[in-house]
């Protein structure tokens, strides 16, 4: 009797042995296969069983809970999925050279032969993906680069991590994109609205989208009005704005007359809203004689003549 419980008792310790077989909870591997030792916690055998051809450096691949359910049967394992939403993500380890890497050592190749020195880069097709063994840098340099000013267009190839030491090379091509800043309003500002410093923001928009009469510089725009209302964001234009209007029509202003060291004034109406510069038309109170002025100042004109 107590050889039998004994029996038991070592069989009940064998067998939970043997249940602590757990799937992992991630798997990252380096080598070009998957092994049952990459997706199982404590096999006591066949770790090293070859299972399938491993993702390409730097992907996934996702083992649901029936696929899993499989090799645990196969393989004679005491393992079972608890759910249906089981399931096991193995990446194969790599060092992916980022676009931001990729880009920068374009644009470092590229301000060597080009004038622009603002502009973005439009690859032919998706934007190269240059993978690495996972012990290397994430870096890269550009060799060939062929540039055309006219069209733009340009060709070159990565040399991954270095170009001493060209693991990867890869071709691309590509067309550069010319930039340009320009000032925008940062809420919409309407006629009257003066346009100060702290109304403008500087944006970055495509070199040809900016038309041949659009403010390019943002102190260009200070101390103007819109003619009507514009919208945040927009690009503004020369017909958008004009000087601030400092005669209103049917008010009185002061009209100057000036000769040599002469200087005579007299009261008038204008007939016309004004900024400073515009020629108008008022009316001489005195006289009721219709007249060109020039706008100089706020309710005040220059006159040739009475």
């Amino acid at each position: 009797m107590l050889r039998f419980v004994y029996i038991l008792a070592v069989l009940a310790f064998i067998s939970t042995d043997a249940m602590a077989v757990s799937l992992r909870q991630q798997s990252v591997i380096s080598g070009d296969v998957i092994r049952l030792g990459d997706l199982f916690h404590d096999l006591e055998r066949n770790q090293d069983r070859v299972l399938g051809a491993a993702p390409r450096p730097g992907k996934s691949t996702t083992l649901s809970a029936k696929t899993l359910q499989r090799v645990a049967i196969a393989m004679d394992l005491p393992w079972r999925p608890s759910s249906a939403s089981d399931y096991l993500t193995v990446t194969r380890a790599a060092t992916v050279v980022s676009p931001e890497t990729v880009e920068g050592a374009l644009r470092t190749a590229l301000s060597e032969t080009m004038t622009d020195s603002l502009f973005n880069i439009a690859f032919t097709g998706a934007q190269p993906e240059v993978i690495l063994p996972p012990e290397m840098p994430d870096a890269a340099e550009i060799s060939e680069l062929e540039y055309n000013a006219q069209s733009r267009w340009f060709e070159a190839t990565i040399m991954a991590p270095s170009k001493d030491n060209p693991v990867i090379q890869k071709r691309i091509s590509g067309k550069i994109i010319p930039l340009a800043q320009i000032p925008t309003l940062k809420s919409s500002l309407r006629s009257g609205d003066v346009i100060g410093r702290h109304d403008i923001r500087m944006i970055t928009v495509p070199m040809h989208s900016v038309n041949h009469d659009t403010y390019l510089r943002a102190e260009d725009l200070y101390g103007l009005t819109p003619r009507r209302i514009i919208t945040a964001g927009s690009a503004i234009k020369e017909m958008d704005v004009e000087q601030p209007r400092i005669v209103q029509r049917g008010e009185s202003v002061t009209m100057i007359y000036q000769h040599g060291g002469m200087r005579l004034t007299a009261t008038g109406k204008a007939m016309e809203f004004g900024a400073k510069g515009d020629l108008i038309r008022v009316v001489n109170n005195q006289s009721s004689q219709s007249i060109d002025a020039i706008v100089t100042g706020t309710q005040e004109v220059t006159v040739k003549t009475f």
